[in-house]
């Protein structure tokens, strides 16, 4: 199954394995490993030494115990404050972050512990799969901005689009056109729901 459009390079919709809503720990990039780790009964302790297979059951756990949509929701909405200069940072969002990681000292450990299992020494987590969609925006007659957005944030977006809509960025993002412009022809464009419709249905 493709997108039908170059804005994903030739990369498949669904990934070989992938089971619509039903969790899997090998989908999940490096944040929502982090996300998965930090929700499983792992000591935050045994997450900086552990080899990488239990690393993996307690990734697992806490996936099944979060579900896909909030896995996915706390890493995006996490990358978003984290990127977010502080002082545009409202009392809201400090207190939406609280509520993802209430306990403090287990985040540095998570992270740790999923960068060893996102990024190994030998071999590719298969979670990483790199996949973007270039968005763009008119910004007035025959003027567009672009923006470069994971391909992940936009199915899981289009899944869950009530989630979605509370973020005014990724609403945006979904609402917007991906724009393919092939050599010596006219621009041709096609909404982003349209792109991934076949991941939703």
């Amino acid at each position: 199954m493709q997108y039908q459009s170059t804005s994903v390079v030739d990369q498949p919709a669904v990934r070989p394995g992938h089971q619509g809503d039903t969790p899997n720990v090998y989908d999940l990039p490096y944040g929502e490993l982090a996300v998965a780790l930090y929700a499983s009964d792992a000591p935050p302790s045994a997450l900086r030494d552990q080899r990488t297979g239990q690393l993996i059951e307690w990734a697992a756990q806490g996936l099944a115990r979060l579900g896909s949509e909030l896995t996915w929701w706390h890493c995006y909405r996490t990358r978003r404050y984290n990127g977010t200069p502080g002082r545009k940072l409202t009392a809201a969002d400090h207190a939406e972050h609280a509520r993802m990681w209430p306990r403090a000292r287990r985040i540095a450990p998570a992270y740790d512990a999923a960068f060893r299992v996102a990024f190994p020494i030998e071999g590719e987590w298969p979670g990483n799969d790199g996949r973007t969609v270039q968005v763009e925006f008119p910004t007035g007659p025959g003027t567009w901005v672009a923006d470069t957005v994971p391909a992940r944030d936009l199915e899981f977006a289009a899944r869950y689009p009530g989630r979605a809509a509370t973020d005014p960025r990724l609403w945006r993002q979904l609402q917007a056109h991906t724009t393919t412009r092939p050599y010596g022809a006219a621009p041709v464009s096609a909404p982003v729901s349209a792109l991934v419709s076949a991941v939703v249905s």
